[in-house]
């Protein structure tokens, strides 16, 4: 049987930092040219391909964030989220270590150091690692304030999930 379950969709803040880093590099072209003169920018064509490039970016990310999900399936767990991929056996899980808490800076399981993932604010995707530097978490953080911790047996990892009903997920990977 399958089932899939939502994580909550980021914030409006991570889609304006988005939207930010796409109209980044238009000051900075209005001020070479208002510096060198409009010919320091005779080739327009590489204002438009970075420009486009930077759109398109920011077109997939927001569209990736928005389409994160666990899936639960012939004894596996997946997680989607935004271009990474997690993928384990539930028997590799330890679920009587597994908890629903609000995480905060002071936490424990406070992803500290981005090794490969997207730290947005309201989103924080991809491999961090927790405040114990030797703890690796594979986050999918969009809500900080119910966030599913699913240690790891045997190993200093942990998925983060901000799924909308963590509740029912914990209990669904309980029931195998």
């Amino acid at each position: 049987m399958i089932r899939d379950f939502a994580i909550v969709p980021p914030r409006k803040s991570a889609f304006v930092t988005l939207a930010a880093l796409a109209l980044l590099p238009l000051p900075v072209f209005a001020a070479i040219a208002a510096v060198q003169g409009v010919g320091a920018l005779q080739p327009a064509w590489i204002f438009v391909v970075i420009s486009a490039g930077l759109v398109a970016f920011v077109a997939v990310m927001s569209w990736s964030l928005r389409r994160m999900r666990v899936r639960l399936a012939d004894g596996r767990i997946t997680v989607r989220a935004s271009g990474y991929r997690r993928r384990l056996a539930l028997s590799a899980l330890d679920l009587d270590a597994a908890r629903i808490l609000a995480l905060d800076p002071s936490s424990e399981w406070w992803p500290r150091l981005r090794m490969n993932g997207i730290g947005l604010p309201g989103a924080a995707v991809g491999h961090f690692r927790a405040s114990r530097w030797h703890r690796k978490l594979f986050c999918a953080l969009t809500d900080r304030s119910r966030v599913l911790v699913l240690p790891e047996r045997g190993a200093d990892r942990a998925l983060l999930l901000s799924v909308e009903k963590p509740q029912a997920l914990l209990e669904a990977l309980r029931r195998g």
